[in-house]
């Protein structure tokens, strides 16, 4: 299946070597997936929220698209995947290389790396409360007004894409600001 996807990157005044050079590298140790290439999926209120919330600082959004296939670690929607996932936690706890609360995602991806197990290009997962409610870029509905429970209608969906062109991804152009838009004006 083709998907959309955002890249949020600060505005540097670059647009050109921006289409040219894309999509960006993320290595910092922060990086919730490990090293590679970050987008948001599907919803492009998410890479507003990003740039405005945590770039605090004028941003550019690029969209590209990539097909969504067997080779992606879906950590969203796919049970298969999540029990692996739950597994190899277990496994790792076993040999003493998880401690709950301080190991993270981006560990058990990198433990899967090192022992040959982690047959994918690219990772997906959903930032449960990484977003604080109630904000102008989310979009929820409780499920009833005596529980917390909600539905979220724009989940922060995000990818981290281990190599350029993982996925087929493709496409690559600025969406936003509109002054870099290619044609933007004529």
């Amino acid at each position: 299946m083709e998907v959309t996807v955002y890249q949020t990157l600060t505005d540097r005044g670059n647009p050109d070597r921006i289409e040219a050079d894309g999509p960006f590298f993320c290595n910092r140790r922060s990086a919730w997936l490990g090293e590679g290439y970050y987008f948001w999926e599907y919803f492009i209120d998410n890479a507003h929220w990003w740039g405005k919330e945590s770039l605090k600082t004028n941003y550019v959004i690029c969209q590209a698209t990539y097909i969504r296939d067997e080779k992606c670690l879906d950590l969203v929607d796919n049970p298969e995947h999540l029990n692996l996932f739950r597994e190899v936690i277990k496994i790792m706890a076993e040999k003493g290389l998880y401690k709950e609360g301080q190991t993270m995602v981006a560990r058990v991806i990198e433990y899967l790396r090192r022992i040959g197990k982690f047959p994918f290009e690219a990772t997906r997962v959903s930032g449960t409360g990484s977003r604080r409610l109630p904000s102008k870029y989310t979009d929820t509905i409780k499920f009833h007004a005596r529980h917390a429970a909600f539905l979220d209608l724009c989940p922060p969906i995000q990818i981290c894409f281990y190599s350029k062109n993982a996925l087929q991804l493709s496409g690559y152009k600025i969406v936003h600001p509109e002054a870099y838009v290619k044609g933007y004006g004529t």
